[in-house]
């Protein structure tokens, strides 16, 4: 039996009662299984086998090296209204791994074919590797995470008055629930529009500033030197280095400032920071 693809260019009707609503799916279910049929359901169910095993085999060896730890949770057809039009099978395989924040959680990677399931999956060797030896990292140093030298600031200052730590271990704990930061390998970083010079835009890694005029004089010379040379901020010191500076658009004073920070360990029990 062959599904008739073109009778899912436009979208069925919604049903109006139970019955219809209940023939429509059985409908879909039957021409689910006589699509996979005529491709060939066992030759899909071994594609399956086989991944599934490749991919336990992979996240063992992850495993006994130290790279990363990874269970495999779910493999399945990534059911999608355009299923019925070609003849790829969409898989979607869900894995427990470490987040950006390093805890865990079930992930999803979507791909078009069984076959490139395991070249996807590898590209994420790198990553979570990184995320498992960071994590290893903040535990020998009695840590719970890492933040840079902006953000702490961030935190630390109402303006320019000292903050108490009651004011700001929520936002260590919590980062999720503040828009203006960010967290990338259990590393804070801040990303916003500066609250009081909105001619300011902070990043991870560089600023973005405008309407403020650089010299030509003294633009290419700027590279390597601390930031505070060129501009005064609660946030800055003289320990942020320039590494990189460019010209947005041309004829308006918009530049982008690329730049090196110290960072420092944080406890969300205490408050307490200290270099890395």
């Amino acid at each position: 039996m062959e599904v008739d693809s073109e009778s899912y260019i436009n979208p069925m009707p919604i049903p109006e009662t139970l019955a219809e609503a209940t023939d429509e799916a059985a409908e879909l279910v039957s021409d689910f299984v006589g699509y996979y049929a005529h491709f060939g359901f066992e030759k899909l169910t071994d594609k399956f086998d086989d991944l599934r095993s490749e991919l336990n085999k992979l996240f063992e060896q992850w495993s006994n090296d130290g790279d990363a730890h990874i269970d495999l949770i779910d493999l399945r057809i990534k059911t999608e209204p355009y299923w019925q039009h070609t003849s790829e099978t969409p898989v979607q395989i869900t894995i427990n791994c470490l987040n950006e924040y390093l805890l865990r959680e079930e992930s999803d990677i979507e791909v078009w074919y069984p076959e490139e399931a395991v070249a996807e999956v590898m590209e994420l060797h790198a990553e979570l590797k990184t995320r498992t030896q960071t994590k290893e990292l903040l535990k020998t140093q009695g840590a719970d995470g890492i933040i840079d030298l902006i953000a702490m600031n961030s935190l630390l200052l109402d303006g320019r008055i000292k903050a108490k730590p009651e004011s700001y271990l929520v936002k260590l704990r919590e980062p999720e629930q503040h828009k203006d930061f960010r967290v990338k390998c259990g590393r804070l970083y801040l990303e916003a529009t500066d609250f009081y010079r909105p001619s300011i835009s902070w990043y991870d890694g560089y600023m973005k500033l405008y309407d403020v005029k650089i010299p030509s004089t003294i633009f290419d010379s700027l590279p390597g030197k601390p930031i505070t040379a060129l501009i005064e901020h609660p946030l800055l010191t003289s320990k942020v280095i320039i590494q990189n500076i460019v010209k947005l658009f041309d004829g308006k004073h918009y530049y982008k400032i690329e730049f090196e920070q110290p960072c420092f360990y944080y406890c969300c029990k205490t408050g307490r920071f200290w270099p890395v």
